[in-house]
């Protein structure tokens, strides 16, 4: 049962991270941390614990290159190994790539090609990460996902830009993560 509800909410939060700008459930008009050199502009923050405790809170970001939902959650958890290392790690992220492979199944996208999982050190922080290339309503996306565990908790970040992009997307993925870890991925309030 646990584990239904566990794959439930993180279908959930998802499918929350592939709606395009604006379209997020609860986004509150609170400002918050946003790289401002990049022209990402902060939307909102929205609570998952009251309907799928321990899915904690996403963080939504805009710019005309795409979006970014920024997630900090436990599931049900609050002692995650920092970085990478948790023994329950790889099988989360590997969820998340069956999640992004179901919604190509449902017809949520279309055309998707899985990049190669890496791990990587992004603002002196170990993630794993993973590309996605995929049309989303007939338009070309090209999305990144960042996964780490800091201070006992699982902070992910799911990229999406449009394509052709103005400048190269994993460049501006890697500078997003980089920035939004020194002004506090937690967003306002947390």
């Amino acid at each position: 049962m646990i584990r239904l509800l566990l794959a439930l909410g993180v279908a959930a939060l998802l499918a929350a991270c592939g709606t395009p700008p604006g379209a997020g459930p609860g986004a509150s008009a609170t400002p918050g941390p946003a790289p401002a050199a990049t022209g990402w502009r902060y939307l909102g923050s929205h609570s998952f614990e009251k309907e799928t405790p321990g899915l904690g809170l996403s963080h939504r970001y805009d710019s005309s290159a795409g979006w970014v939902d920024v997630y900090v959650y436990g599931l049900r958890r609050n002692n995650w190994a920092s970085g990478v290392a948790d023994v329950q790690f790889k099988a989360h992220f590997d969820g998340t790539i069956s999640e992004v492979q179901a919604l190509a199944r449902r017809g949520d996208y279309t055309q998707l090609d899985v990049g190669v999982v890496q791990d990587s050190v992004v603002g002196g922080r170990n993630f794993r990460s993973v590309s996605f290339r995929f049309l989303r309503g007939g338009k070309p996306v090209q999305s990144f996902t960042y996964l780490t565990a800091m201070n006992g908790q699982l902070v992910k970040y799911r990229l999406s830009f449009y394509l052709p992009a103005a400048a190269d997307p994993a460049l501006q993925a890697r500078q997003f993560v980089e920035q939004n870890l020194r002004t506090g991925p937690g967003g306002p309030g947390v």
